[in-house]
This record gives structure tokens, C-alpha cells and sequence, in this order.
């Protein structure tokens, strides 16, 4: 079974991604709103196969750059996927697509952008 965090601030995308793959026997979702649960779960971090960072998590907030740098810090080595709702010419947008052996994905994302993030 692959395990996917989901690090969103959009709680309604959160719940919509469990709903998504509730009953799947092949996928698990682990949706987190804030980037201080997504530290708290430092423990578990090497247990996702694949982890969906939002660019922006909210204003004044740390952003999906600070949780990669975490990652990055804590030695995550595997897939890293930018979830943007943002246009390229964002700031963050433009630092995270330079950034290497990471995705950026935008959204609306369709279910089969997402399905192949999480399965390839």
C-alpha cells in the first residue's frame, strides 16, 4: 500500500482527498492542514511514499517551501509533488519548479494528474 501525506490549508481538499481513497487497498492518505502538524509528524516523515505540498498555506503562514526545507533537512528522499493553485509567475511557484526531484502540479488538479503523481 502506497502512503500519501497531503499538507494542504484548504481543510474542504483535504476531505475530499480521504473521501477519494477511503476504501482504497492501495493507497492511504494522510491529510495535515498546518505546517505545524506536518513537523509534529516528523516521526512517521519516512513512511510516505509520496508527499503533496500546497505552495501557499495561507498568508503569514509558513508555506510549502518551509515544509520541503524541512524535508529536505530530515533527509526525505522520496517524491515531492507542489500543489499550487498559483500561476507560474508566483514567487514561490517560480523557486519551486527550479528546485530539484520535485513535481508541480496545479490546480484544479483531475483525479488522474493526481493518481499518476501518486503512482509513479
Amino acid at each position: 500500500m502506497r502512503k500519501i501525506l497531503f499538507l494542504d490549508d484548504d481543510k474542504s481538499l483535504c476531505f475530499l482527498m480521504r473521501e477519494l481513497y477511503e476504501d482504497s487497498n492501495e493507497v492511504e492518505i494522510v491529510t495535515i492542514s498546518s505546517y505545524e502538524q506536518f513537523v509534529e509528524n516528523e516521526p512517521r516523515i519516512h513512511e510516505f511514499d509520496v508527499i503533496f505540498l500546497d505552495v501557499n498555506l495561507g498568508s503569514e503562514e509558513y508555506s510549502g517551501l518551509d515544509a520541503y526545507a524541512w524535508l529536505q533537512k530530515h533527509n526525505y528522499e522520496k517524491k515531492v509533488v507542489f500543489f499550487t493553485g498559483h500561476a507560474q509567475a508566483y514567487p514561490e511557484v517560480r523557486v519551486a519548479v527550479k528546485m530539484p526531484n520535485v513535481f508541480v502540479l496545479e490546480k484544479p488538479a483531475t483525479l488522474a494528474q493526481i493518481e499518476n503523481m501518486i503512482k509513479n
